[in-house]
């Protein structure tokens, strides 16, 4: 309302604004603020909510347990590059070995993962996949993905991200659902593990379910990978660097 009181200061009481165009200024602000999110996706990379560079760091709290046990530490490293796939290894402070290598190739239409045993590694299935648009997806060896949501808004330790990119993997046989969350700029910034509990004999109880969650506790972005998106376009609502240790 302040804006249609200033206007009529300015103009005059002669020169107030009709109700008409009340109304179309109204409405234009409406469709800009609902056209926002769709907007940032059209001109965003996939790869920008997975930011690849070697000397990429993320630091986790994963909560797996249900007996009050404190959260394990899982730490993603980019280690190497390797004929322009980015090699991130992923080690647990529980572990004393060095941990399970993955490789992470972008691509025109997002970015592909395998693993060092994976057989048909010249066509590796989509990790994440354009185009950015809820109800878009892809399908690999264990299941499905969808994108569920553009604009979701999540406080994790490392902070409180906007604007982030939900990811549903539905997982074959109804084993499991995933949800990731992908901050512009960052990268996964949580996601969330439901599964049947399985007993001893390997038996299915789809009705019993625990679950896995991990979640940002901070980051670093080697220099490549933090000119790549300005620090403007780091979606948090309370701005958080590049480098939050």
């Amino acid at each position: 309302m302040r804006v249609f009181q200033e206007s009529t200061d300015r103009h005059g009481k002669g020169e107030q604004l009709t109700p008409r165009l009340r109304y179309m200024i109204v409405l234009g602000l409406l469709v800009l603020g609902g056209l926002t999110p769709a907007a940032r996706t059209e001109d965003t990379a996939v790869s920008q909510y997975f930011p690849l560079a070697v000397g990429n760091r993320w630091v986790y709290e994963l909560q797996d347990r249900t007996d009050g046990a404190p959260p394990v530490v899982e730490y993603w490293d980019v280690l190497r590059e390797e004929n322009g796939a980015f090699v991130l290894r992923t080690r647990q402070s529980e572990l004393t070995t060095g941990g399970f290598e993955e490789f992470f190739l972008p691509a025109s239409e997002g970015i592909k993962r395998f693993a060092a045993e994976t057989q048909h590694k010249d066509d590796p299935p989509f990790f994440l996949k354009g185009p950015l648009q809820v109800g878009a997806t892809w399908n690999d060896e264990d299941g499905t993905y969808e994108i569920t949501a553009l604009d979701t808004v999540v406080t994790v330790p490392a902070g409180t991200f906007a604007h982030c990119l939900e990811v549903t993997n539905r997982r074959k046989g109804g084993k499991a659902t995933v949800v990731t969350l992908y901050a512009l700029g960052v990268g996964v910034v949580r996601r969330e593990e439901i599964f049947p509990i399985i007993e001893g004999s390997g038996t299915f109880y789809p009705q019993r379910q625990d679950k896995a969650l991990l979640q940002l506790r901070e980051w670093k972005l080697s220099t490549a990978a933090s000119t790549a998106v300005s620090p403007a376009e780091v979606d948090t609502v309370q701005q958080v660097p590049s480098s939050h240790e």
